[in-house]
This record gives structure tokens, C-alpha cells and sequence, in this order.
């Protein structure tokens, strides 16, 4: 059953529709996913249980979202944008969706872990995105490293 609104704010229109798609049709998906990829004044209205903004956008228009539960697609893997929920733009789709329904569990005051309990293992052998710098290098092979204590980096 779909219970729980997530307005997409993107400006990257492939990776936005490519998300906004995987997020909505995942098996037994809570998510009805709008997408938008022009000013967020576009979206006039109710403002969904979940803002997902890019973090290029929040930059822009951080005060439009200021009444919102926002997180934050952070595209350089640090982790925290100016003190706000983020999950990491460039992971699998899988691992936002999990990130996600975490945090509405989280909003709705409930315990318990989508996420947390997702019991994969992975070896990162190699980044194959180019980062323009050595320090955004190792900040993805940090957050990879946090993602599961019994995974090898």
C-alpha cells in the first residue's frame, strides 16, 4: 500500500527520473514519488511526508524547504550538509530506497530498521567514477566502510 508521499527535487533530469522510478516501483513499495526538476515553487501544495533535494538545489532554495522534513542527496559523500539528514547521491538506488524507509519509520515515531538489518556483504575492489580530488576518494571509501562493519574496503 502506498502511504507515504516523497517529493524528489533533482536537477540532474536522467539520474531524478531514474530514481524517482526505482523508489515507486520497488516490490511492496510504501512511496508515491513526484518528481521535480524545475524551482520548487512548481510544486504549490501540500508538501508530501518526505522532501529528497539534491544538494545543489538546497543550496539554491534551502529557505523554500525550511518547513519541511527534508533529506538531503549529498553528491560529495560528506555525510552532513549544513547540519541536515543526507544520504549519499552515488550508492545504489537499493540503499537509498532502504535509507529512506528508515527515516520514515523514524518520522512516524517507530523503531526498528529497514536499513540496519540488511545483512549484505561487499568487497569495493575499485571506484570507477572519477572524483576530482583524493580527499572525495576517501570519503567514499569511508562511508562504504560504515555501510557494513563485515564488508572489506
Amino acid at each position: 500500500m502506498k502511504n507515504i508521499t516523497i517529493e524528489l527535487y533533482e536537477s540532474k533530469k536522467e539520474y531524478g527520473k531514474k530514481l524517482a522510478d526505482f523508489l515507486g516501483r520497488e516490490k511492496d513499495s510504501p512511496f508515491i514519488v513526484k518528481l521535480y526538476l524545475e524551482h520548487p515553487a512548481a510544486a504549490a501544495g501540500d508538501p508530501g511526508d518526505i522532501t529528497v533535494v539534491s544538494s545543489d538545489l538546497w543550496h539554491i532554495y534551502s529557505e523554500t524547504f525550511r518547513d519541511r522534513k527534508v533529506v538531503i542527496l549529498d553528491d560529495d559523500g560528506s555525510g552532513s550538509v549544513n547540519g541536515m539528514r543526507s544520504i549519499y547521491k552515488y550508492q545504489s538506488a537499493k540503499n537509498i530506497y532502504r535509507l529512506l524507509l528508515d527515516y520514515s519509520l523514524e518520522q512516524k515515531g517507530q523503531t526498528g530498521s529497514y536499513a540496519r538489518s540488511f545483512d549484505a556483504k561487499f568487497e569495493l575492489v575499485s571506484i570507477f567514477t572519477p572524483c576530482p580530488s583524493r580527499e572525495m576518494s576517501e570519503a567514499v571509501l569511508s562511508m562504504c566502510a560504515k555501510m557494513n562493519a563485515s564488508s572489506r574496503v
